[in-house]
């Protein structure tokens, strides 16, 4: 059961990193990326950040693989933001949500082409 301190942790998380992403990750192997959510243990210990990238599944893979390096410094400047005693551990994840939300947009689509009279 999620609490509200977690709740409040974890939007708190989202921001923050969105914005270190947004300001410091100056890589130009990352593309566009949103973050999208944040998954927070309720220990507050382990947090899995979920991101939406634009671009193919090669370029996704390689934003994925960059900010997850980018960890450290990121915990780092959280630390210096954050009210908490610890950091929690972070993972960067691909949100599937948009992917999904899409190929329903395109399935709802057909149908209706399909439906129409010719």
């Amino acid at each position: 059961m999620t609490g509200r301190r977690t709740e409040k942790v974890a939007s708190l998380l989202q921001r923050e990193v969105a914005v270190f992403i947004e300001r410091k990750v100056k890589n130009p192997g990352v593309g566009f990326v949103t973050v999208t959510g944040v998954r927070l243990a309720d220990d507050l210990k382990h947090a899995k950040i979920l991101v939406v990238c634009r671009g193919d599944d090669e370029q996704k893979e390689r934003s994925l693989g960059i900010l997850n390096r980018c960890v450290p410094h990121i915990r780092r400047a959280l630390k210096k933001v954050l009210t908490i005693r610890q950091v929690p551990e972070l993972v960067f994840l691909s949100d599937p949500s948009f992917d999904l939300a899409d190929r329903v947009h395109g399935l709802l689509g057909d149908i209706r082409d399909e439906d129409r009279p010719e």
